[in-house]
């Protein structure tokens, strides 16, 4: 399908009378009931996590393949964007702050859904994936998937970060890899 069929079919259910009721009631979606629903899919999952409900924001931990993730979700009133966060457990070293942002860049040339965000200054890495919910609801199968893309984007790459952050990858090795995923 081209951008302009894209473009049309979009127009034609926002114009349609279900579109517009989809519209009408979106628009009264809150930031608490988007948080509730993230609840929700939290419980519907079995996952235990901690709740910050003033914050509107969740924090949980996940078992990897490798290492621990965090994931922190804040569900933020204006703008009106579901975000999940996950900082990688280590700085990155004195000596390896290019060879990381190359990495950092590299996978993020590859990722369809979220980035990471290396921060040069504290030398963290963090994966982000965000979701804007302004006039639409978000089901608890969109937030499953948001968490579920979370948790396999960070376990896929966190352990490739980590060795070539310790020097147990090369950042060519690192870059073959990343050339040889399918």
């Amino acid at each position: 399908m081209t951008d302009a069929e894209i473009r049309a079919k979009a127009e034609k259910i926002a114009n349609s009378e279900h579109g517009k009721a989809m519209a009408e009631s979106g628009n009264q979606i809150s930031a608490e009931q988007t948080y509730k629903t993230f609840c929700e899919a939290m419980d519907a999952m079995g996952w235990k996590y901690e709740k910050f409900e003033e914050d509107l924001v969740i924090r949980c931990g996940v078992n990897g393949e490798d290492l621990p993730m965090e994931l922190i979700i804040c569900v933020r009133k204006e703008p009106k964007i579901v975000g999940i966060y996950s900082r990688l457990p280590f700085k990155a070293a004195d000596d390896k702050e290019i060879d990381m942002a190359v990495a950092v860049s590299m996978a993020n040339y590859r990722l369809i859904h979220g980035n990471f965000d290396y921060d040069i200054n504290q030398r963290e890495v963090v994966f982000r994936i965000q979701q804007f919910y302004e006039g639409m609801v978000i089901s608890e199968e969109a937030c499953r998937y948001l968490v579920h893309c979370a948790c396999q984007t960070v376990d896929d790459y966190n352990d490739k970060f980590f060795m070539l952050n310790k020097g147990m990858m090369t950042i060519e090795q690192f870059l073959e890899y990343m050339n040889n995923r399918k």
